[in-house]
């Protein structure tokens, strides 16, 4: 009998041996799920004497070191596992609630992990991931959604019976700025605790700072055994935001964060320092004003998103028809043209509220039209792609990326002449020459222009 113990601990040693603290491991193999892939973070102080809580990474292109790279020294202050996995990203449900059931399966198998602070994190598709494994499973706590929230599958949106916390992040120039302030609502109508936090920028994960407001968050929110101090710190610091918030005459902004604080406060009760300010800005006429501006903006906002999906949707049915080109029709061409000139214009407004609204539709737009491409090229329908092409080339005009595509389309059309063009203007944008692969150029490879383009990267 202690022959057979002393085997199966050997087994159990082998299979899951000392793994090193304080650096990203780049790539682990579930020990129970061949294929399934994650990287991961140890906290230096990390043993197995006491239990640690755990952010589970999903990434919308199955980038799994991306994150834990990049919050990693989060993961060091407070004292958080992170895992990220290579398996899950957009696409079918399946897939991703697979890499979701292995990882948290081999994170409970090798690591002493706080089943109490099991939490969610994702970017983009990466972010409706993260929120519909927690809706499902029933064992996250809480999510931190950057950058997208509504699962597309309505069976996946949290209810009045979910009991997780959520943590929203999304910069300003953000297609899915809307639609966070539009789940907001969803949550606090089924009265699940959250809080929304704004950077600048457009769809990307947030810088460390931002996302470090998050974790902060969560520790206010759901750890039980954080000392007082750290209520009192937190308090003090977001105190500190909201009045140079005021100062700098940003109203909303300042309300919003002192809103925030008193429903998160553990006890209900906040100081009196922080009461005062919280009446005399939700009584100033800046208030008024902004709020009146910003229920404009976000009116504005979502009418411009419906037209704009519905003209997406019009070019997906109709992009490979002559009538794209008829310019009195609604979602042709010329439709688009004057459109994404009247939000050029907007951009460059000194109102900085329809400048930033204008940013978020012109981003909503191309990236609609790269995503619509992307499904379509495997297929080989060229022609609607290259509607989709024309139209992201309205938006972003001096995006390399574009001119990439368009140069794929037209090759795989057989126009090699413009593919050429567009090649040439991509890498003059900084596009990288080592990329310049893909199956349509195969009836460029004895064109003498197309292999020079080939050949800067080897003499840079």
């Amino acid at each position: 009998m202690i022959l057979l113990f002393v085997f199966f601990s050997l087994t159990a040693n082998a299979q899951n041996p000392e793994l090193p603290r304080g650096q990203v491991i780049d790539t682990l193999e579930c020990l129970d799920s061949p294929g399934q892939l994650f990287a991961l973070y140890l906290p230096s102080q990390y043993d197995s004497l006491r239990k640690w809580p755990v952010i589970f990474f999903f990434e919308p292109s199955a980038r799994g070191k991306l994150p834990i790279e990049k919050y990693k020294v989060i993961a060091e202050q407070f004292g958080y596992i992170l895992l990220g996995s290579y398996n899950s990203k957009n696409g079918p449900r399946d897939i991703i609630f697979e890499a979701q059931k292995s990882m948290f399966k081999d994170a409970k198998q090798r690591f002493s992990i706080d089943e109490e602070r099991i939490f969610t994190s994702g970017f983009s598709g990466g972010a409706r991931a993260s929120i519909a494994i927690a809706v499902t499973t029933k064992e996250v706590r809480g999510v931190i959604s950057c950058a997208g929230t509504f699962p597309a599958d309505a069976d996946l949106h949290p209810t009045a019976s979910d009991r997780f916390v959520f943590a929203g992040i999304v910069g300003n120039k953000d297609m899915n700025y809307n639609e966070h302030g539009r789940f907001r609502l969803k949550l606090d109508s089924i009265s699940l605790p959250n809080i929304l936090i704004h950077f600048d920028a457009g769809h990307e994960w947030p810088p460390v700072d931002v996302y470090r407001k998050a974790v902060e968050w969560l520790e206010v929110r759901t750890n039980n055994s954080a000392s007082t101090n750290f209520w009192a710190g937190y308090e003090s610091t977001r105190l500190s935001e909201a009045k140079k918030e005021e100062e700098a005459e940003n109203h909303l902004s300042a309300f919003s964060i002192l809103e925030q604080l008193r429903r998160d406060s553990p006890d209900g009760k906040t100081s009196g320092e922080l009461e005062d300010l919280y009446e005399k800005v939700k009584s100033s006429k800046g208030l008024k004003k902004e709020q009146k501006a910003f229920n404009r903006i976000d009116n504005q906002e979502k009418k411009l998103i419906d037209n704009f999906h519905e003209g997406i949707q019009w070019v997906y049915q109709n992009g490979y028809n002559p009538q794209i080109k008829v310019d009195s029709i609604k979602f042709s061409f010329e439709w688009w043209r004057v459109e994404i000139e009247k939000l050029q214009l907007m951009a460059n407004s000194k109102n900085q509220d329809r400048s930033l609204m204008a940013q978020r539709m012109i981003e909503l737009i191309w990236v609609n039209a790269i995503t619509r491409i992307l499904g379509l090229m495997p297929i080989r329908s060229y022609d609607v792609s290259l509607s989709f092409g024309k139209i992201w080339l309205m938006a972003t005009p001096e995006s390399s990326w574009v001119h990439y595509w368009m140069g794929r389309i037209q090759a795989g059309k057989g126009e090699n002449l413009v593919a050429l063009e567009h090649l040439i203007k991509a890498v003059e944008l900084g596009f990288p020459t080592d990329r310049l692969h893909a199956p349509e150029f195969s009836v460029l490879e004895r064109n003498k222009e197309f292999l020079r383009l080939r050949d800067i990267r080897r003499k840079d």
